[in-house]
């Protein structure tokens, strides 16, 4: 189950007509109408966030590009964009309920779920104009922290992310889209499913986390586009990567077809807030026939790559990287900049 514990209070912001209220605590017997606009025509979009303890206090990973890219996916669907300090406000008032467990695993974190969605009872397709921002939580480790060989399962006919450029936003649609194909990969002893463009085989992501190729030992990282999410993780991963003296691009990349020997690649990466950073060791491919063929990674990272993991490690769980975490305390005032990001 991921989270693994939910905390068991959450808290609420509403808007009205683009105007927004005071925080509200809110306890599990929260309820939502089944009549919400947002539940029957889709005008729902959330965020991924992490927290950790640092001396003593929660703080949070990133919450500016958290912040811009939910701008960007409120915009999208014809939602009132948050103002920084009202999610930074509402994440703080949900910190200070939390309690840290004191047997907390070491690499253990708080997932954060800050979601939007109309509220109103309309289905007359004129769009919300009550909205409420919600914030939930829950104890979490990394996924697929306890699996001992990480496979995935290519689809080459159907998309993750629904047409119309939502793929670079978080909104459920394009995940629930994407569910069907999560079936099939379990049937072949997968975890995930490697989406690659139709025709092209071009690689996009996996189907909750962005994926990263290392060709001739390069990192290719695809760009967000229509298909590709702007991860704040792989964004971390990027900026990481030179101080590991690992060479990036953001070059197409196209997946190997089963019966092709060239452009092998040599390690394939999956990267989210709720993942980190992990190998994908073993990728099946059904061909048209019904037979399986396997990718497998390279035995043995390259020494670079193991630094690479090394430092994103140890920036996802605050032991560095400083500058890009914000603690409970001073998060209501965190100068988010509104403009960053929005209509991009």
């Amino acid at each position: 189950m991921f989270p693994s514990t939910f905390a068991p209070v959450s808290v609420a912001v509403d808007c009205i007509d683009g105007s927004w209220g005071s925080v509200r605590t809110l306890d599990e017997s929260a309820t939502l109408s089944l009549r919400a606009v947002g539940l029957h025509y889709g005008q729902v979009a959330f965020e991924g966030l992490r927290a950790v303890p640092v001396s003593g206090q929660l703080h949070v990973f990133r919450p500016d590009l958290h912040h811009r890219r939910l701008a960007r996916s409120l915009e999208r669907l014809s939602m009132p964009v948050v103002p920084g300090p009202v999610l930074g406000g509402a994440i703080a008032a949900l910190l200070r309920r939390v309690t840290v467990p004191e047997d907390l695993g070491p690499d253990w974190f708080l997932y954060l779920r800050p979601l939007v969605l109309a509220v109103d009872e309309d289905w007359s397709m004129s769009g919300g104009r009550r909205f409420e921002l919600r914030v939930l939580a829950g104890w979490t480790a990394p996924a697929f922290h306890d699996v001992p060989e990480v496979r995935a399962m290519v689809d080459t006919g159907g998309r993750r992310a629904l047409a119309g450029t939502t793929g670079v936003v978080k909104v459920p649609a394009n995940y629930g889209s994407a569910m069907s194909a999560q079936r099939r990969a379990r049937s072949v002893g997968a975890y995930t499913v490697l989406w690659l463009t139709p025709g092209s085989r071009v690689v996009e992501e996996f189907t909750s986390m962005n994926a990263l190729v290392v060709v001739d030992g390069v990192l290719h990282a695809p760009a967000p586009s229509a298909e590709v999410l702007d991860g704040v993780i792989r964004r971390s991963v990027l900026e990481l990567a030179g101080e590991a003296g690992v060479e990036t691009s953001d070059e197409p990349v196209v997946w190997q077809a089963p019966d092709r020997s060239d452009g092998r690649a040599s390690a394939l990466l999956a990267t989210a807030t709720a993942v980190g950073m992990v190998a994908v060791d073993h990728v099946a491919e059904v061909r048209d026939d019904g037979t399986v063929h396997a990718w497998r990674a390279e035995p043995g990272p390259a020494a670079e790559l193991a630094e690479l993991r090394r430092l994103v490690d140890d920036a996802l769980l605050g032991r560095r990287s400083e500058q890009w975490w914000v603690d409970a305390r001073t998060l209501a005032a965190w100068p988010f900049d509104d403009e960053a990001g929005v209509g991009s």
